[in-house]
């Protein structure tokens, strides 16, 4: 035996003579498949033993003991699929899910959960299900949306909830996608009457998102509050990070900036001690985003070009959201052929994505109407916003329909409509529940209305939102 004295703590391994030795050895007696299916069941149960635990406050020392044995863990899930023993691999690739996903390891995922789903057999439907829901969530498939009805609607059924705690996210988050409202509320109702701490934590946190998402900002704030609270008891970094940068959108959109940088900071510390670099990425990137909008435009870049560099072997979409920000800070400075390069990188990184790409879409369509209208080529522009707002019309997606409004309402002003801007501020109002006070170009817009045109403004809001975004469609020409 040989001891290695790693950052994981020591291990023991074979000399590579001696694994040969004994590998001819057990061929010989015959006894090589069963060594083979013994090892993959000890690692069944210690990844099922370790899932739970990974929402928790030792969730640090679980993620090293996973990572110290994560060769191990990668030998028995191929053996189990190579032999064809379809109830070991589903419940071992159900177990570590929201592992590879904490670890950053998204395209390992994919490839790891697409070879267990395909076998044939028996195996937990819980955990079949399951799979096939995290496997859909982060494809990019023409069928994608009834795909995902389809294993969202299983997750439910099998109540995988009840087998593995981050259900308990990732149930609603495909609820949210369908634009099944009602199922996302009777979830989340059935998450925050979980005996477990986390699963409870998780239906405030999805009831916060579903809230603000549908244009609720008050509430939706006070819920993300109470889950920072039930997840900082808990001891789950990956809950409390997200709650946090979930609590800076809401100050930044006061035009708190101070505030939301303290807090996307915070989150940004949280998610190193997980070491989790994808994760981190969009969170520096938001910090740069939130410079830019207190006016810090010099500091803006620093952020973004860093979030750019230790970013560089993310996911696309990750990419996506980080030259996004460098083009809106090209834009802010007035380089806009740097604004235009930056956003057909983004368009390529939109092509390459494996996850369903309408919120990026969205996102990099936005930019580049900013920069029609700072051109004043408008019908370009609002031709932009149509397109942005068809592409999310599945999700409705409130905050980003009312971004799309105000983007509208600029482009009206620019225009020489300034009743018309008025009316699109009030649509945005009535999709978002607030206007977005942290955008300077907005707060710039308000200004410039106020007085004889708010009266048209504050019309709009009154109407329900499904009304609100009719009309906002019709003003874009939006097929």
């Amino acid at each position: 035996m040989e001891a290695v004295d790693s950052e994981l703590g020591m291990r023991y391994r074979m000399l590579e003579t001696v694994r040969a030795f004994c590998a001819e050895q057990l061929d010989a007696a015959g006894e090589r498949d069963v060594l083979r299916t013994s090892h993959a069941a000890h690692f069944v149960e210690f990844a099922e033993t370790a899932a739970p635990n990974l929402h928790a406050a030792d969730q640090i020392e679980w993620l090293d003991r996973l990572d110290a044995d994560h060769d191990n863990i990668i030998a028995a899930l191929h053996w189990a699929t190579e032999s064809g023993d379809a109830d070991r691999a589903i419940r071992l690739g159900a177990a570590l899910c929201w592992y590879w996903s904490m670890a950053a390891q998204h395209g390992e995922l994919n490839s790891r959960l697409d070879a267990v789903a395909a076998l044939p057999g028996a195996a937990p439907p819980a955990s079949r299900a399951i799979i096939d829901l995290m496997r859909v969530i982060t494809s990019n498939t023409p069928d994608w949306f009834q795909r995902l009805q389809s294993a969202v609607t299983v997750v439910r059924d099998t109540d995988a909830q009840s087998r593995y705690l981050y259900a308990a996210i990732m149930e609603p988050v495909g609820w949210l996608l369908t634009g099944e409202l009602s199922e996302m509320d009777d979830c989340v109702e059935r998450s925050l009457r979980h005996p477990h701490p986390w699963v409870r934590s998780a239906g405030l946190f999805c009831r916060a998102f579903g809230t603000e998402h549908t244009g609720n900002p008050v509430d939706g704030e006070k819920d993300m509050l109470a889950a920072l609270a039930e997840f900082q008891q808990i001891g789950d970094r990956w809950g409390t990070a997200s709650a946090i940068t979930s609590i800076a959108e809401y100050r930044s959109r006061r035009g708190d900036h101070e505030g939301a940088i303290e807090a996307l900071q915070e989150s940004a510390a949280t998610l190193r001690e997980l070491r989790s670099t994808d994760d981190l990425v969009p969170v520096l990137v938001r910090i740069g985003m939130e410079r830019l909008r207190a006016g810090d435009v010099a500091a803006a870049w620093s952020d973004l070009r860093h979030a750019e560099q230790i970013g560089r072997n993310a996911v696309s979409y990750h990419r996506i959201g980080t030259l996004s920000g460098l083009a809106e800070a090209a834009r802010i400075s007035g380089d806009r052929a740097a604004a235009r390069e930056y956003l057909a990188k983004a368009r390529t990184a939109l092509g390459e994505t494996t996850v369903a790409p309408q919120p990026f879409r969205q996102l990099e369509l936005t930019c580049e109407a900013r920069l029609c209208i700072d051109e004043n080529r408008l019908d370009e522009a609002k031709a932009k916003l149509a397109e942005a707002l068809v592409a999310g019309l599945d999700i409705r997606d409130m905050p980003m329909n009312a971004t799309l409004a105000e983007q509208a309402a600029r482009a009206e002003f620019v225009g020489g409509k300034p009743e018309r801007a008025a009316r699109l501020l009030g649509l945005a109002i009535a999709l978002r529940g607030l206007l977005d006070e942290g955008d300077p170009e907005v707060r710039a817009l308000l200004r410039e209305l106020d007085g004889e045109h708010r009266a048209e403004r504050d019309s709009a809001p009154a109407q329900p939102r499904d009304d609100a975004l009719a009309e906002l469609r019709d003003a874009l020409g939006a097929a």
